[in-house]
């Protein structure tokens, strides 16, 4: 009997010895960094407490190897932590998802691709998921005493939120999850002080001791910028030859002596209405001075409004450009179409409040971003009214070149992404006048001339997820 019982007692008391205790930890800060005189900047924090558990990576099999006790299951949000390199792909500042679990084996997925470990890395790896506080309920304070005179701050939203409410000092933040992304909202006075600064926010959840994260802060006086001349054209490639050859890619899409007979599918991305394919055919004839190339914009624009239409104009963030509506000759009809876009309850970047409204502040989701600011500009050079998220969108983007072009530390920097943020950005300003763009596009352009391009390769961009070529 005694026997049986130290067994039994033995068999109950295994697995609580090999549970996981939850470990607070800050997975990544992004934003912060520079706010301009008269400005605002964003920071978008993900910290919280971690359920973690040690593993290794198997390149051959795609798998993580879980240490013994783990509760990770499908479908759980999960992010990294390493002494050394971790995993390729694997970032500390991106969240994934545990596809399968087969014992200690786990496979994972985003955005609906299998994830392909490449390597092992190096050091001793953690993976974790965020845990619920007993009462789910966790508070969020900022501390203004941290804050440079002149500076605000406020708290906006976080991820997986399903109570967002504040109290009557405004400065506390509720919400139903354990660990999450949040977001902080920067002001700063034209008088604000310069320098560098910090701003803190202390986490506190039901059943676990507070804690502070600390965000970098740095006061920046508001730019000046004197317009100048350009130089003419002298580039490596000449003038004529790239025009040729705009012209031949042009051709390929399209026959401006027959620039109806094709039909377009907006859930083939390899198609050229992806990409804003009737805003370069606009562009094209602008160049060239052929306004055949016009049709072939219409052609695709037409049939892109129809499409638009019959989802009731709501439209996916990277699928949404606002160039295919700013053909004068057709402006009524498209007119129209950008207003209900930008009105209509349920678009994901601007017609609604709510977490992804105007964008994100990460460089995970610069294209949409860029592509959200572009609509919200058409739609008030059009009704001469201010989009509410317009300014949310711009100050998300400028966040998001002083991390990549500033302080180097982007998530997932695609660099053609840069150059749509940029020429959204200055589309901005051409209406606007906002001094910081042309100050950081300068930063992000001289960034790419000296670290984005060896000679022959572009480098520094990560391979994608989902198939490989």
């Amino acid at each position: 009997m005694i026997s049986i019982a130290l067994v039994l007692l033995g068999l109950l008391l295994a697995p609580m010895a090999s549970a996981a205790m939850p470990e607070h930890h800050t997975m990544w800060t992004y934003g912060g960094g520079a706010i301009y005189r008269g400005y605002d900047a964003y920071a978008y924090v993900n910290s919280g407490w971690y359920l973690m558990f040690t593993f290794t990576a198997d390149a051959a099999r795609d798998t993580l190897v879980v240490e013994d006790g783990h509760s990770l299951k499908p479908g759980d949000t999960v992010g990294f932590l390493t002494d050394g390199e971790l995993p390729q792909p694997l970032t500390a500042k991106t969240l994934i998802q545990v596809n399968t679990v087969n014992g200690n084996e786990l496979t994972l997925t985003r955005a609906g691709y299998p994830i392909d470990i490449m390597t092992a890395g190096t050091g001793t790896h953690k993976v974790g998921k965020s845990v619920r506080s007993p009462s789910e309920n966790l508070h969020l304070f900022i501390d203004s005493v941290s804050l440079p005179k002149g500076v605000t701050a406020r708290l906006e939203y976080a991820a997986r939120a399903a109570e967002l409410h504040y109290d009557n000092i405004q400065r506390k933040y509720y919400t139903w999850a354990g660990g999450m992304p949040f977001l902080i909202h920067f002001s700063a006075a034209v008088d604000a002080d310069v320098g560098p600064a910090t701003a803190k926010v202390t986490m506190s959840m039901t059943g676990y001791p507070a804690r502070t994260v600390t965000i970098p802060l740095e006061v920046r006086p508001a730019p000046t910028f004197a317009a100048t001349q350009p130089p003419q054209h002298g580039g490596a490639v000449p003038k004529a030859l790239w025009q040729n050859t705009l012209i031949n890619i042009g051709r390929k899409w399209c026959d401006p002596d027959s620039p109806y007979g094709n039909t377009y599918n907006f859930n083939n991305e390899s198609q050229v209405w992806y990409y804003d394919g009737a805003g370069l055919y606009y562009g094209l004839a602008e160049l060239t001075g052929d306004s055949r190339w016009n049709a072939c914009g219409d052609n695709i624009s037409r049939q892109y409004q129809s499409w638009i239409a019959s989802r009731g104009y709501v439209v996916q963030g990277w699928r949404t450009f606002a160039r295919a509506f700013t053909r004068p000759t057709c402006a009524p009809s498209f007119q129209d179409t950008v207003v209900k876009m930008v009105e209509t309850t349920g678009s994901p970047y601007v017609g609604a409040n709510g977490n992804s409204a105007g964008g994100s502040v990460t460089d995970l989701l610069m294209r949409e971003t860029a592509l959200a600011l572009d609509l919200q500009v058409v739609y008030e050079r059009i009704t001469g009214k201010r989009p509410v998220h317009l300014q949310r969108s711009v100050d998300f983007l400028l966040t998001m070149f002083y991390w990549l072009f500033e302080a180097e530390q982007g998530m997932e920097h695609q660099t053609f992404m840069s150059g749509m943020a940029m020429r959204s950005l200055i589309n901005y300003w051409e209406f606007t006048g906002d001094p910081r763009v042309p100050h950081v596009a300068r930063i992000a352009l001289d960034y790419m001339w000296s670290k984005a391009w060896n000679g022959s390769n572009i480098v520094g961009v990560p391979a994608p997820y989902g198939p490989h070529c």
